[in-house]
C-alpha cells in the first residue's frame, strides 16, 4: 500500500514539473496565433494584416491611407530568433527589431530602447476578435499611439 502512494506521488510530482510555465511555452506549437487576420482601424485609415508561416513566424504589414494613396506602409515579422521572439519592422531598408519582453494569451509586450520611437509595442486581444494595438515611449504621453483593430470586413 505505502509503495502505491509513494509511486502516486512521485508520478504526481513529475506531471507538476513537466507543466511549469517555461516547459509549457516551449512546447506551444505557436504562441501568437491569436494575432493573424485582416484588421483596420476606420477612425484612422490604418489596416493590418498577419498570416502564420510555419510554426515560428508570421508576416504581416501595416499600412494608412490618405484619400486614395498609401500614405504609410511596413512590411512586419514577428519570428522566433534564437528561441526569442522578435518583431521586425522593415520600412524601406531598414529593419528594426523589437525583443518580446512579455506574453500572456491575450496580450504580447515588445521593446527596443535604443530605438527613437517607438521604444514599446504592445498588442492586447480584445472581445469579438479586436485588438487594441499601442505603439509608444513609456512615460512620455506624446509619444503614444492607440490602434483600436477590429477584423477587416471582405
Amino acid at each position: 500500500m505505502k509503495s502505491k502512494q509513494l509511486l502516486l506521488l512521485f508520478v504526481s510530482s513529475l506531471f507538476i514539473l513537466s507543466c511549469n510555465e517555461s516547459s509549457f511555452k516551449t512546447n506551444e506549437k505557436f504562441p501568437l496565433e491569436w494575432i493573424a487576420g485582416d484588421y483596420t482601424d476606420s477612425e484612422k485609415n490604418f489596416f493590418e494584416s498577419w498570416q502564420i508561416s510555419g510554426d515560428s513566424l508570421l508576416n504581416g504589414e501595416g499600412y494608412s491611407v490618405n484619400g486614395a494613396d498609401t500614405g504609410f506602409h511596413e512590411n512586419l515579422s514577428i519570428r522566433k530568433v534564437d528561441d526569442v521572439w522578435n518583431y521586425i519592422v522593415f520600412t524601406g531598408n531598414t529593419e528594426t527589431r523589437f525583443t518580446m519582453v512579455n506574453s500572456s494569451f491575450d496580450s504580447l509586450v515588445f521593446e527596443n530602447t535604443e530605438n527613437e520611437f517607438p521604444k514599446r509595442i504592445t498588442y492586447i486581444k480584445k472581445p469579438e476578435n479586436s485588438i487594441l494595438a499601442i505603439v509608444e515611449n513609456p512615460g512620455n504621453p506624446q509619444m503614444k499611439i492607440l490602434f483600436n483593430l477590429t477584423p477587416k470586413t471582405k
